[in-house]
């Protein structure tokens, strides 16, 4: 098998002359450089030292299986196993071997079939001679580079292999004589340029694993050697960097599983044939001394045989028997990462920095080739990667501070270390394959990451109010099992106090519950806070800060799947810490808290890529893994976690309640869960004893030693495997895990029951379970007497062995076994838990974590949307609160654009995982940075101040100050259209955020940056116009002749009104004219308009929750000034006195409000209830209100009005609205009548059903009343009017319940040209014309209006028939409506509205429609309740003030006509069924006729005319036998007998007469004369005596 060797490696040519000339050449360049040497034939020579210093102790050398074909192979020409190496040449041989080449040069004629060891063993004689100088060296080396550089060593070359192996031997060991230091590295370059070409041509793949490890040991050595040359160890890092990435990119040509059983097999075998020597090659390390002569002669060489001597005159066949020698692999591998990582121990002295840093540069070299495949190697070279390499790596990084003792040089070397480990560190990390095999490890680098990062915390209290209680353990923490602390520095560093934390070491501060503190407050308190505790190191500044947040940085970058896995892997762990909450609250807080503006910038970038990492998987989810656990599967370990960590707190502060805790909570098996056995309650405690790292060591010690826990600590104790160990190993293992109590008793218990459960592992060294007590306590005391400080002289292996004599049963323990207690005891202290500090704590610490991760579950990859829901919801307001701390920290527009993005991705989130809280927050984030809210609590408006307009590019700008410090803002502006992008298209999540939103449109308004079609009032008159900034709100409300109509006659008013006073106009600069553009285009960008018409297709809930927030803003704008105005009052009676000052914010958000309202037509169900108040509010306070307030609230609600009359379920609301409108003042209605009538017409023309009660059309008639007086609506109000009495006669069964209301609003149309009459003033001498115009329309439609009356008579019999009454009653009622009005107005003051009246008054008395129901007609109603009224209204004497009597002669002639003709039409063509009113009416019809006879004097018309009437009446009821003359009497004739017919005759007769001889005497006697007398007759004389009465004389 080959490597791939990247072609880029080496550059070989083709040679232009023939081989032969090349290598004769170069056998000359070299035989010459002999000859220059004077001292060549000395025996004393200097050898240059090459052979390494010990580091440390222990050979720096590569590990290599043995020499020959265990490990190399061995091929032919003798270079297998069991062969032995030439005999070094003579002096005199190392001449004539060149010699000898020459002739076997010439006599072949390919050179290329030349054996190569024929070729190079003069050359390598040459270089193992110990005559060879730095010259000859210098000639030999660049020999051999042009034999590779020009192909004469090829991989098809004869023995290539043999021959490499005796180069690469050579090369390994190259020694010369030292001359000056400059020549002496000469020769060091030029083997490094040999190994480099060597290992990097083609040739390279041919080498074994021996000659590899011998070529980077050299160049190894080099590197390390600090006294050399500057240039010549960076030229060995970059040689030795070359060749690793070679061997490194071995890896991936080899087959995991293969290469691994080959490698142990090779070891297996070595193993045996060495028969228990050491399987290492030991080579010499870095030396900062140039050895003597002597110390390099004793270096030890590799052991092998010849079978063919490399001489000049030897000439083998040409043989290419490369198939036996296996090629490097895995071994060089192995051995490289081993050496290296080794290099990196901090805790060995003899280790300098230097080396460490160029280990850490090696290391990095090579993992950037083989790191992706280092995870198939779990047998050879994951153990390495994952133990000791982590384990260097974290001393590396927790050792470096920010001060060194050392001064400057010491500070950058510390720095330079630390930034290399952190690279190394991010690169394990960040390749999946190794990091889901260092899960613990991943725990404790980004936990003490974070330690260091974080803020100084307060200083904490300890137990019993002492010192800080530093110690190393796996206790304590919500990750407990990771190392907290470690004394990570050097071994020169002082090691500090108890209570003073060491720079350079990682301790773990715990602290109890001070004394007296509630026990289950505290648990709570820890439990519930689920606070890891405090690692006790300095926080990271400066430098060191910076880069420990670049490595966290790159580290959470590169992986799209961080935060995932930390909630998934470590969150949800219940043996791990919350790294991922850690992070986030690190994060968050540093963002924007510390005062560090790159770390700042870093932590927000990490955040910002966490963002972006979810979202990007939010937007483009990637492929399901499903072997993935679910998101309830976490919350629920989740939730288990948080319990367990409570029981765990109350347990560390009494152990007892914090078990019963846990078993309540089911985290523990229960006695009845077990059948009723407590074994396996006891098994199970003990279990979660033994593995629970949190909890407290001392109190868990006191705990299973107490009597009532015997059972609890023999199944605890039994838990630990004995097996094969002896009594000190099994001690150690057991007192790791707790602390011993201090009764003695409690400590007797425990090593009772250990002597019990140990002597049951059956130790053959020991004879009886006391044995193994006694025993027990000796390994204890000689603990405390060997490492105690306090003590001076220790005990002796025989003081040991003599107290233990004769305790072995009766029999004493071995020597041996003593021997190695005592040595082990000795060499290594039994650590109890609390007192693991220093380097020995965290080689504890480490070794548990070691041992932890084998049990570990692996670390997952958790690259899937599947949990991002879960982790944004509890994390979204703290990273979105960061981002916006950020915002307003960060004055980069870089760092704001990225920060816009952050918002952006948020709200992505935020959608996708429907979380409207999140876009509030956002909104409410955002809108604060735009500075567009302003002070919306603040009555002070812009239309205080007249803000300049310019004119640009023919478009009118109005410049305030706001849209200047808006233009110049750049945040402003990103946080601005940010908002806005993230509104638009989101409204259905934001609810609280709409009233920011609202809030910006407001202020917007203010200063004219709203889009035009956002501050457009419509109205039902001129359309939409644009809402006034300016006007005054003070000024009376208008109730006169006005020009124009509508809103805009309103808006004209206000700016011409003489109140509103114009304010000094600020000038303005071209600079602020600039500014002005840029905000107008910000906000042209964040597209205003668009969301606006996106809020109405919001869903009920999100729409709601933005018109509640518009009512509360509106009312804190309209009706707050107004409550703040009432409280401050102390005089009750002044109050709507005062209006107040015009704010158009107030119609602003009034008509947004109303906009909004009508566009929701199919959700006024939600939205109505929450609209209606606020206008409510608004018209009851009217008076205190400007017009154009009032008015657009009068126009909101007709509008709305017409969605509710399309609802049948919100029939009542309509009615309700219109009852608000009815309840405003008479100047209010009258200022909005047009509105108002319009609003009215469209209703009644769209939803005529809506309308059907009398009580419901009197609603509307008493609205459209307001307008009959109105100069200008009364026009449409008539017109309206006229429409319902048009379709009232069409078809009056369908508008009978308009009847009353209707006839009363043609009452008031016709009252008001009579009104008019009656307010002129005759002394205004213009008023006459002024009377003409107005009176003109007035009486035209008052005329129209009584004509309509009359035409309602047509839906009378419609409305007598539909009504409940009695007939009777009803008859009266339906006509009283059309009567009455038509009486009222017979003596109006305008003389045609008068004429009008009277004219169809009679034209119904004489019509047929009074008498279609003859038996229901009640003629006496009639002229009581209509005509008798009217009469008495024409002949008032207040009619002749204001008319005067001659005015009145028509009048009083129509009455007088229409009395008569009535009379004669009701009364006497129905005499039989109203005889008994007859008389009465006719009487009181006398009367009235007198009066009016009387009224106009004797030359008047009247007083002729009323004598006729009265003729005409009188022959009409003679006619009709209603008024004759009583029978003619005589003296000598009784009379009849009378009926009660005659008898009513004869009194109206007598009544008649003696009323008309009061103004006409005789005109009865002319009309009616009396009939002549009768002669007399005989008459039969009757019993009665009475005479019968003499008729009256006329």
């Amino acid at each position: 098998m080959s490597a791939s060797i990247p072609a880029s490696y080496v550059s070989l040519h083709t040679p232009g002359v023939p081989k032969e000339h090349l290598i004769h050449a170069e056998i000359v360049a070299v035989t010459s450089a002999m000859r220059k040497n004077a001292r060549w034939s000395s025996t004393s020579t200097y050898a240059y030292a090459r052979n390494a210093a010990k580091l440390n102790g222990s050979s720096m050398a590569l590990y290599r299986n043995g020499a020959g074909a265990a490990v190399g192979g061995g091929g032919a020409g003798g270079m297998g196993a069991g062969t032995s190496r030439r005999e070094p040449p003579r002096e005199s041989d190392l001449m004539t071997a060149f010699d000898s080449l020459k002739r076997d040069v010439s006599r072949i004629e390919d050179v290329s079939e030349l054996p190569l060891p024929t070729l190079l063993n003069p050359f390598i004689d040459l270089l193992r001679s110990s005559f060879c100088t730095g010259p000859i060296a210098v000639a030999v080396l660049s020999a051999i580079r042009t034999f590779f550089t020009y192909e004469l060593i090829t991989p098809s070359g004869v023995d290539i292999k043999p021959a490499l192996v005796e180069l690469s031997d050579a090369l390994a060991r190259l020694r010369f004589e030292a001359s000056d230091p400059a020549s002496d590295e000469v020769v060091s370059l030029q083997l490094l340029k040999v190994i480099e070409l060597m290992m990097c041509s083609p040739v390279g793949a041919s080498l074994g694993d021996v000659e590899v490890c011998e070529l980077l040991e050299s160049v190894l050595t080099i590197c390390c050697q600090m006294r050399r040359a500057e240039v010549l160890r960076r030229s060995a890092e970059v040689t030795m960097h070359t060749i690793v990435r070679v061997v490194s990119a071995r890896l991936g040509d080899l087959d995991p599983k293969e290469a691994e059983d080959q490698l142990e097999r090779d070891e297996e075998a070595e193993r045996i044939r060495t028969e228990g020597t050491e399987g290492a090659i030991e080579a010499s390390a870095a030396s900062d001394t140039v050895d003597s002569p002597e110390s390099g002669a004793t270096r030890p060489r590799r052991d092998t045989d010849a079978n063919i001597a490399m001489t000049g005159t030897s000439t083998p066949a040409p043989t290419n028997n490369n198939t036996n020698l296996r090629p490097f692999g895995l071994l060089s591998v192995r051995e490289l990462l081993r050496v290296v990582v080794n290099l990196l121990d901090p805790t060995d002295p003899a280790h300098t920095d230097s080396i460490r840093l160029t280990a850490l540069g090696i290391i990095t070299a090579s993992l950037t080739i083989c790191l992706p495949h280092l995870a198939a190697f779990k047998r050879s070279l994951l153990p390495i990667i994952t133990d000791s390499c982590c384990k260097y790596l974290f001393q590396l990084v927790a050792s470096a501070d920010e001060i060194q003792s050392g001064g400057a040089a010491n500070h950058h070397m510390s720095m330079l270390i630390l930034e290399r480990s952190l690279r190394v560190i991010g690169m394990l990390i960040g390749e999946e394959s190794l990091r889901s095999c260092m899960k613990l490890q991943v725990e404790l680098f980004l936990s003490f990451v974070m330690d260091r990062l974080a803020p100084p915390p307060a200083p904490a209290t300890a137990l019993n109010g002492g010192a800080p209680n530093l110690q190393l353990g796996v206790g304590g923490g919500k990750g407990g099992h990771a190392p907290k602390a470690s004394n990570l520095g050097r071994a020169k560093s002082p090691t500090p106090g108890p209570d003073v934390p060491s720079r350079s070491s990682m301790t773990l501060s715990t602290a109890g519950a001070p004394e007296g503190e509630d026990e289950d407050a505290a648990a709570s308190e820890a439990g519930s806070s689920n606070a890891p505790p405090r690692l006790g190191v300095l926080p990271a500044r400066g430098e060191t800060r910076e880069l420990l947040m670049e490595a966290l940085v790159h580290i959470a970058v590169r992986q799209p799947s961080f935060v995932p896995d930390l909630w998934v892997n470590y969150d949800c762990d219940l043996n791990c810490e919350d790294v991922f909450d850690k992070l986030v609250k690190f994060l968050t807080t540093d963002a924007g808290a510390v005062p560090n503006y790159t770390s700042q910038l870093m932590s927000l970038d990490l955040l910002l890529s966490l963002v972006n990492h979810m979202a990007s998987r939010a937007e483009n989810p990637p492929p399901e893994d499903q072997k993935l656990p679910q998101t309830s599967e976490m919350l629920a370990l989740k939730e288990q976690k948080k319990l367990l960590l409570a029981g765990t707190a109350r347990f560390n502060v009494k152990p007892k309640k914090g078990l019963t805790f846990l078993e309540e909570k089911g985290l523990l098996t229960t006695a009845k869960a077990s059948n009723g056995t407590g074994e396996s309650r006891n098994k199970s405690l003990a279990t979660f004893l033994k593995k629970s790292p949190r909890l407290d060591k001392k109190l868990l010690g006191e705990y299973i030693s107490r009597t009532e826990n015997a059972d609890v600590l023999r199944e605890f104790i039994g838990l630990y495997d004995f097996r094969g160990k002896s009594v000190a190993d099994a001690l150690r293992e057991l007192l790791e895990s707790f602390r011993l109590p201090g009764e003695a008793q409690q400590i007797d218990r425990i090593t009772s029951t250990f002597a019990e459960c140990f002597f049951a592992t059956g130790p053959e060294e020991i004879k009886t379970q006391d044995a193994v007590y006694v025993l027990a306590f000796a390994v204890i005391m000689l603990n405390t007497d060997q490492h105690s400080p306090n003590i001076r002289k220790r005990m002796t292996f025989e003081d040991f062995q003599r107290n233990l004599r004769g305790v072995n049963g009766t029999v004493d323990f071995e020597p041996e076994y003593l021997r190695g207690i005592f040595d082990s005891i000795k060499k290594r202290e039994i650590i109890m838990p609390q007192e693991h500090t220093g380097q020995a704590g965290f080689d504890y610490a480490w070794k548990e974590l070691m041992n932890r991760s084998q049990s570990s579950e692996p670390l997952m990859t958790c690259n899937t949307a599947r949990f991002d829901e879960t982790i944004f919801k509890l994390t979204w307001r703290s990273i979105v609160n960061a981002i916006a701390n950020a915002f307003t920290t960060f004055d980069d527009e870089l760092v704001v654009q990225d920060v816009i993005a952050g918002f952006r991705q948020c709200a992505t989130l935020a959608a996708k995982f429907q979380l409207p809280e999140v876009f509030d927050f956002l909104v409410s984030s955002l809108s604060r940075a735009t500075g567009l809210l302003g002070d919306n609590n603040s009555n002070i408006t812009p239309g205080l101040t007249n803000f300049p307009i310019v004119e640009v590019d023919t478009q009118k700008v109005t410049v305030s100050p706001l849209s200047i410090r808006l233009g110049t803002s750049f945040r402003g502006q990103m946080a601005a259209v940010v908002l806005f992008t993230i509104a638009n298209g989101n409204g259905t999540a934001i609810r609280d955020g709409w009233a920011q939103i609202f809030s910006m449109f407001q202020t917007l308004f203010l200063h004219s940056l709203l889009p035009a079609k956002m501050v457009q009032a419509e109205d039902f008159l001129g359309g939409a116009s644009t809402i006034p900034l300016q006007g005054n709100a003070s000024s009376p409300v208008v109730t006169t002749g006005r020009n124009d109509g509508g809103l805009l006659f309103t808006l004209s008013s206000y700016l011409m009104t003489p109140y509103a006073q114009e304010a000094a106009v600020p000038e303005v600069t071209d600079r602020d004219i600039e500014s002005t553009m840029s905000a107008i285009d910000c906000i042209a960008a964040c597209r205003l308009d668009e969301l606006y018409l996106q809020i109405p297709q919001l869903d009920v809930r999100s729409l709601v929750s933005s018109i509640k927030a518009l009512v509360e803003l509106a009312d804190r704008r309209t009706l707050q000034p107004l409550q703040l105005e009432y409280e401050e009052e102390d005089d009750r009676s002044q109050r709507n006195s005062r209006p107040l000052p015009y704010d158009p914010s107030s119609v602003f958000l009034l008509e947004t409000m109303i906009s909004l309202t009508l566009r929701t037509e199919d959700k006024i169900e939600d939205i109505w209830p929450v609209v209606f108040p606020h206008i409510s509010s608004v018209l009851s306070s009217a008076p205190r209100f400007s017009v154009l307030l009032i008015e657009r609230a009068v126009v909101g609600l007709l509008r709305v009005t017409l969605i509710l009359a399309a609802k049948p379920n919100l029939r009542d609301q309509l009615y309700i609205a219109l009852d608000l409108l009815n309840g405003l003042p008479a100047t209010t209605l009258s200022a909005v009548a047009e509105q108002l009538v319009a609003g009215l017409s469209l209703l009644i023309k769209e939803h005529r059903d809506a309308i059907s009660s009398p009580t419901e059309w009197s609603l509307v008639f008493a609205l459209v009343r307001v307008a009959a007086p109105h100069y200008v609506a009364s026009k449409p109000a008539f017109a309206l009017v006229s429409e319902i009495v048009s379709q009232t006669t069409q078809n009056p069964a369908s508008w009978t319940d308009s009847l009353a209301g209707l006839v009363a609003i043609l009452e008031e149309f016709s009252i008001v040209p009579s009104r008019a009459l009656m307010n002129r003033n005759p002394r205004r001498q213009n008023q006459a014309q002024e009377a003409v115009s107005l009176q003109q329309g007035n009486l035209e439609r008052g005329v129209q209006a009584i004509d309509h009356i009359w035409s309602l008579r047509a839906a009378v019999p419609a409305w007598i028939e539909k009504s409940s009454n009695p007939p009777m009653e009803a008859w009266k009622s339906g006509w009283n409506f059309v009567l009455l009005a038509l009486g009222r107005q017979s003596s109006a003051l305008s003389p045609e509205i008068r004429h009008a009246s009277i004219n169809n008054l009679q034209r119904i008395l004489l019509g047929p429609q009074l008498l279609q129901q003859p038996d229901v007609v009640d003629p006496a109603h009639v002229f009581f309740n209509v005509v008798f009224p009217m009469l008495d209204d024409v002949l008032s004497p207040e009619l002749d003030e204001h008319r005067g009597k001659r005015e009145l002669l028509e009048t009083r002639l129509r009455a007088s006509t229409l009395l008569c003709k009535s009379f004669l039409q009701l009364e006497v063509g129905a005499p039989s069924a109203h005889a008994s009113k007859l008389r009465e009416i006719w009487l009181i019809l006398l009367d009235f006729m007198e009066r009016l006879m009387m009224s106009g004097g004797r030359q008047d018309q009247l007083y002729e005319a009323v004598p006729e009437s009265l003729k005409n009446v009188i022959l009409v009821m003679n006619a009709s036998d209603i008024l004759v003359h009583p029978p003619p009497m005589t003296n000598d004739t009784a009379a009849p007998p009378a009926s009660g017919q005659e008898d009513e005759r004869v009194v109206l007769w007598n009544e008649t007469q003696d009323r008309l001889e009061g103004f006409l005497p005789g005109l009865l006697h002319d009309l009616l004369p009396p009939p002549p007398s009768p002669a007399p007759t005989e008459q039969t004389v009757l019993p009665n005596t009475e005479e019968a009465p003499v008729p009256a004389q006329s």
